[in-house]
């Protein structure tokens, strides 16, 4: 039987905490921060990443190739 590989991409959400003079600043800060997996003992906190916790889409833009 044949082996197929899909790939597609998924909407989700994230987020961080900054401490900032305005939103503009917050928005500088938040630019260079890099998303990270967020779970119970994963080692990522807010003041450094965007945090990602749950996927929430739905499956878009597939691709699909025959192994």
């Amino acid at each position: 039987m044949p082996k197929f590989r899909l790939n597609a991409e998924v909407t989700v959400s994230c987020w961080c905490e900054i401490e900032a003079e305005s939103q503009e600043e917050a928005l500088e800060i938040s630019d260079g921060m890099s998303p990270a997996l967020h779970f119970n003992g994963s080692g990522t906190f807010p003041e450094e990443n965007w945090l990602i916790e749950d996927s929430d889409g739905t499956p878009t833009n597939v691709k699909i190739e025959q192994l």
